[in-house]
């Protein structure tokens, strides 16, 4: 796979210890299409997993433009 070839290039280019790629993904049912209440911006989420002797969270929210 590409992404996992892009990922051991850069982990032996750099040699620090680099975090596999996650990937996330929501639906929008159409172009007008706006999240909870109207607004252009989705409530926070986050992303938590651990590695390299460490627990890791990663705080995200999705927006919207026009």
């Amino acid at each position: 796979m590409a992404v996992n070839y892009i990922f051991d290039f850069l982990k032996g280019w750099w040699g620090d210890e680099v975090f596999r790629p996650v990937t996330v993904r929501t639906s929008i049912p159409s172009l007008t299409a706006r999240w909870h209440g109207g607004s252009p911006i989705s409530s926070q989420r986050t992303l938590e997993y651990a590695g390299f002797g460490g627990k890791y969270q990663v705080d995200y929210d999705w927006r919207m433009f026009n």
